[in-house]
């Protein structure tokens, strides 16, 4: 009987994590601050101090979240080539949760471009294009 118990406890513990399993997009508008419109630095940082706080564990559309992030450290770089490894290490992070993340392509492109690595540009542009000629060709 004790053991019955710890086997249905244990599944109970296990079904309880996986519905406890957040989606990004469902917090998203809460931990940023919108881009439209005019942004303040105090926003940006704002928007990355919220962003850096939410609990990725069992998190689903990373990509999103990561992407967002490299979006924020882009505006906050003023397209400083010297501040670009960090878009790029976000936007590569987007990719690692989901290898066709079209925006991740994309930013990874205008990220390369400021460093002037004209090589990285096209592969970038490339690989977007690969993942769009579904949606545009």
């Amino acid at each position: 009987m004790k053991c019955l118990f710890s086997v249905v406890l244990f599944l109970s513990l296990i079904s309880s994590i996986s519905a406890q399993k957040g989606d990004y997009l469902k917090i998203r508008e809460q931990v940023y601050v919108s881009t439209c419109g005019s942004i303040t630095k105090q926003d940006i940082e704002s928007s990355i101090m919220n962003l850096h706080a939410v609990d990725t564990n069992n998190m689903k559309n990373l990509h999103m979240y990561y992407e967002d992030l490299g979006m924020y450290h882009w505006l906050l770089s003023n397209s400083n080539p010297a501040q670009i490894d960090t878009v790029i290490k976000y936007n590569f992070s987007a990719l690692h949760h989901k290898p066709n993340a079209t925006k991740a392509f994309w930013n990874l492109a205008f990220a390369y471009k400021q460093k002037d690595d004209c090589q990285k540009v096209i592969e970038y542009i490339n690989r977007y294009k690969e993942f769009t000629k579904q949606k545009y060709g």
